[in-house]
């Protein structure tokens, strides 16, 4: 029976290609490829917020551009890629080496107790490689990963590198972009992420690469592509002058492509699946362990996610055992390191060897050890900041030994879309990280935007993220956000050039320490006006983060409209009512009013 999610995620991959944008025309700087014809959509059919076109393909052609001609499975999953083909860095070994993820593992959907591929714990480069023996035309790849420990384990994003020879590889290159593409990966440990190359390669070796990782550098894939030799077919083709792409075992590639097993009754989401649990996607830390002379290390780290408010102090735990348990005490050595969200280099944290600790960068002077029981190893952060929020590893290392353990922290706090003062899609992602710190707020990240979804955010306008992707969340499907046909969910344009490319932007403003609260004034204010009387009331003109921070934790409930501190002029209301708008909760914005006039009142913000 056809399996319609796959085909929907590759669908999905394929509509969200890159390539969309274009500085001038329609089909002008990226026209159709392979003869296919242009056809511009009017406003009522279009697929999103973009006045955008699509490439009506010949027959045997597909792709944004009509640019890739093969989507066949290679035979990672049937097995037609035998285990010697397949070569890795390193690999992961467990329960006393018993346990070997080994690198032929990283099958899509093997199942049973290992049944995917992982590095070594040492391995800080690791990669993934299959030889397909002869040159082929490989179009895209589909990546899955694995429980492992009892905890969800895969690559959130990673990189492809080919080869012809095997001595000599380079990375796929982002388009219009100076560095390597960036692919990105999954958001649990059974979903499936499609990605499509805008360039099918050619070639004999084809090497994964991962960048950043959940709690382990865990992957079952699938390669996607044919034969070089299968256009023109060997066949006489029924329609003169064009020919029909077919696998090396004679099958129509969609039909092979449909026959991949799939997750049922998960939702549509950026070209691929995420569980329906509301926690579907949340990192699960779970255990490191490993073994030495009989001896199993354990790292443990809570389970759940840990949440805190800007200026708190928390206390990340983390503590080790062996097993069986030993005696005497051992020296070991305790590293505390951030993960970067964007490819960035991981941040040291803290290093500890004995009563020795060394903090670093913005740490120095907030963060400690917290060693309060015996083989406790937690990490206290006083004073919390914006950008203190997202995943730490715990490490712990023995002589030759080391496990590492992950907590994530969250900061309590609000998504909320922003516009430039001028209109829609004017910010490239410098101007975006800008802007958002100028209303005291940060750059939302996926996971963020994708909780705020699950709490009924609709927006229909593109924004950027923390990882430099463009996205936008979606609970009712209309025409003009995507259309009828789509599931609910959070539509992606993948990364975008972060400097060309312009889009509004989702930031995230954390709760608050002070009061937002609407200045009593006898008349209404021009922005100059509303700026000095805040100020004479001992206070400060509100900012957009704060009036959502207000609205969304503490209640703040007002119908009247007030300036805040980028010129624009808002209202918050948590309790509907009809002569405050829509029947929903919300924010309410009247834009950008001319600064001069007097209609509105002014938000104002006292800090604690």
């Amino acid at each position: 029976m056809p399996c319609p999610r796959v085909l929907a995620a590759l669908c999905g991959a394929l509509l969200c290609a890159s390539g969309l944008f274009a500085f001038s025309g329609p089909c002008f700087p990226n026209p159709c490829h392979s003869d296919a014809e242009c056809q511009v959509i009017d406003d009522f059919h279009r697929g999103d917020v973009f006045t955008q076109y699509i490439c009506k393909c010949p027959h045997g052609y597909t792709g944004i551009h009509c640019e890739i001609v093969c989507t066949s499975p290679l035979g990672m999953e049937t097995g037609a890629i035998a285990d010697s083909q397949i070569s890795a860095s390193s690999m992961h070994l467990g329960f006393m080496g018993l346990q070997r993820w080994a690198p032929y593992l990283a099958r899509l959907h093997l199942t049973g107790i290992v049944n995917a591929w992982t590095s070594s714990n040492y391995d800080r480069s690791p990669w993934i490689q299959v030889n397909l023996m002869r040159k082929m035309r490989v179009t895209g790849v589909v990546t899955q990963g694995a429980s492992r420990a009892g905890s969800a384990e895969y690559l959130k994003t990673f990189k492809v590198a080919y080869s012809t020879n095997g001595r000599k590889f380079q990375f796929i290159q982002g388009a219009g972009e100076s560095g390597d593409k960036i692919f990105m990966g999954n958001v649990d440990n059974s979903g499936l992420k499609v990605n499509l190359f805008e360039t099918p390669l050619e070639v004999q070796y084809v090497r994964l690469v991962p960048m950043i990782c959940h709690r382990g550098c865990t992957l079952r894939f699938e390669l996607l592509g044919c034969e070089l030799n299968v256009c023109p077919s060997p066949q006489p083709s029924p329609t003169p002058g064009r020919c029909h792409v077919r696998d090396a075992m004679g099958l129509p590639p969609l039909g092979l492509l449909l026959s991949l097993c799939c997750v049922s009754g998960l939702p549509f989401y950026n070209g691929f699946y995420y569980s329906n649990s509301p926690h579907g996607w949340n990192p699960g830390k779970g255990h490191g362990e490993g073994i030495f002379n009989g001896v199993k290390l354990v790292v443990e780290t809570p389970e759940e996610i840990l949440f805190s408010y800007r200026g708190a102090n928390v206390t990340l735990p983390c503590r080790y055992h062996y097993e069986p348990a030993v005696v005497s005490p051992r020296p070991v050595r305790i590293k505390w390191w951030k993960l970067s969200e964007n490819g960035a280099p991981e941040q040291d944290v803290l290093v500890a060897i004995g009563l020795r600790h060394r903090a670093f960068g913005d740490y120095r002077g907030r963060v400690h050890l917290w060693q309060e029981r015996e083989r406790e190893v937690s990490l206290e952060i006083r004073d919390l900041r914006l950008e203190d929020y997202g995943r730490y590893r715990c490490e712990v290392i023995d002589g030759l030994e080391d496990e590492s353990g992950l907590v994530e922290l969250e900061l309590r706090g609000v998504v909320f879309p922003y516009q430039h003062p001028q209109g829609r899609y004017q910010f490239n992602f410098h101007e975006a990280q800008w802007a958002c710190e100028e209303q005291d707020a940060v750059v939302a990240s996926f996971e963020q935007l994708f909780r705020a979804w699950e709490e009924g955010l609709d927006w229909c306008n593109a924004g950027w993220l923390q990882d430099a992707s463009v996205q936008y969340p979606i609970t009712q499907a209309r025409h003009p956000c995507g259309g009828l046909g789509l599931a609910p969910g959070v539509r992606s344009y993948g990364p975008r050039h972060r400097r060309l490319h312009r889009y509004d932007v989702f930031c995230f403003a954390a709760a608050l320490r002070g009061q937002v609260y609407y200045l009593e004034h006898p008349e209404k204010l021009t922005l100059a006006e509303a700026k000095e009387a805040c100020q004479e009331d001992g206070a400060q003109i509100a900012k957009v983060g704060q009036l959502f921070a207000a609205w969304k934790f503490h209640g703040l409930d007002r119908c009247d409209a007030g300036w805040l501190a980028d010129g624009s002029a808002r209202y918050p209301v948590a309790h509907p009512r009809r002569n405050c708008g829509s029947l929903e909760p919300g924010v309410r914005s009247f834009g950008f009013p001319d600064p001069h006039s007097r209609k509105y009142g002014v938000y104002c913000y006292r800090p604690r």
